[in-house]
């Protein structure tokens, strides 16, 4: 099924790990991963809109939750049927249409990057580049092998560092998820971070 394919490309968009910074980047590259990881290792709970958009022009929006460490939440507009759970522990992917709930370790998926405790950029091998254009801060990451083959890129806003979007490049696959109206610091219910509720839902 072509969503559900593009929705595993989302969950698993952030590669393998790695135990030590590609030789590629150099002292300004490091010091900005070292930045980034700041930022994100600050971030403490997050909340606000998203939109992904498929290489095939498909576009889906919905809501999304981050609770630091282990918890996030993607909850797509209708008809979209699809909700994403992340515990700590596991991933969840529930489709209520095909009535299928799919779990993955999330030690096993990139999304660990985002949710695990201490966040260390500047240490991942698969880290293979960091870019730079005016208010924006871009890092690469690529993986040659796995169910995660292919590039990352994920986009921040700069100096005042923002996660904004990231795009994942995965043959002939290319999803973009853009965030929008995110707010920072916001309490969040831990029944929304609670895998075994990633079950057809209701809207709150």
């Amino acid at each position: 099924m072509m969503l559900q394919r593009i929705v595993l490309t989302l969950v698993m968009a952030l590669a393998a790990p790695g135990v030590a910074a590609a030789e590629n980047l150099d002292a300004e590259d490091i010091s900005d991963l070292e930045r980034v990881s700041s930022y994100l290792n600050e971030v403490d709970s997050l909340q606000g809109r998203f939109i992904q958009v498929a290489s095939n022009g498909v576009q889906d929006s919905g809501d999304f939750y981050l609770r630091r460490p282990g918890g996030l939440r993607f909850e797509y507009d209708e008809p979209n049927p699809i909700l994403i759970v992340a515990d700590g522990t596991w991933v969840v992917l529930s489709d209520r249409k095909l009535k299928t709930v799919d779990r993955y370790p999330l030690s096993a998926t990139p999304l660990k990057y985002l949710l695990k405790k201490e966040v260390d950029l500047a240490s991942e091998s698969n880290v293979v580049a960091v870019e730079r254009e005016p208010g924006v801060l871009i890092v690469v990451a690529r993986e040659d092998d796995g169910p995660a083959q292919g590039e990352l890129t994920l986009i921040f806003s700069d100096p005042a560092l923002e996660l904004l979007q990231w795009i994942k490049d995965a043959q002939v696959f290319t999803t973009t998820v853009a965030l929008q109206d995110v707010k920072r610091g916001v309490d969040l219910s831990p029944r929304l971070f609670r895998v075994e509720e990633a079950q057809p839902f209701r809207r709150r």
